[in-house]
């Protein structure tokens, strides 16, 4: 909005012509103002919903170490993982399950102040941070609730198999994977 100050209407251009520029509060705010964080937290908690329910399924309908084949590369078999990715320190005797619960929390309060950080009209920025926290918290929960981590998602080829995982995996691994193009590729979401 503008308008003139000291300036009289039917003074014909007489008069003080400076202008002052106000600010519309319902207007958008500037860009570079954070967004609100609210509904990046809330994408994150529904990950952790659909991560805790799958998990929950999973324990309550499938024996531990006995695969179910749901296509010829996919079963469910269901472990419990008390070290981190491809079972990283599973056999360590416990004391894993706080260093990973302290990691995850950090990292968590971390990614949380990253994405109140972010400025508006970001994407694909803080889409990859809320899919690594609520992953992260995901399997936070496991660790502080049983110890180790429910994995259940088995995908194989012939003899192969890939380390047994879970949806809180799959979100921190194509949130990593969409950080990484974000920070390869800075104008990736809208900004630059």
């Amino acid at each position: 909005m503008e308008h003139r100050t000291g300036t009289n209407p039917k003074s014909k251009g007489r008069g003080d012509s400076r202008t002052t520029r106000t600010t519309n509060p319902s207007l958008p705010s500037p860009s570079l103002e954070p967004a609100p964080i609210t509904r990046w937290l809330a994408w994150a908690a529904l990950i952790v919903i659909l991560d805790q329910g799958t998990k929950y399924l999973a324990s309550t309908l499938l024996t531990p170490h006995v695969p179910v084949a749901i296509l010829p590369f996919l079963s469910f078999t269901l472990t419990y993982n008390p070290g981190a990715a491809f079972s990283f320190l599973s056999d360590a005797g416990g004391w894993q399950r706080w260093l990973f619960a302290g990691l995850s929390a950090g990292v968590s309060i971390v990614l949380i102040g990253w994405l109140r950080a972010i400025p508006r009209g970001r994407l694909l920025l803080p889409a990859a941070l809320t899919l690594v926290l609520g992953g992260a918290l995901g399997n936070l929960w496991d660790r502080l609730m049983q110890g180790a981590v429910v994995d259940f998602i088995d995908l194989h080829y012939r003899g192969w198999h890939f380390p047994t995982f879970n949806v809180a995996d799959s979100a921190i691994t194509v949130g990593a994977f969409l950080l990484f193009i974000t920070l390869l590729a800075p104008g990736s979401d809208g900004s630059e």
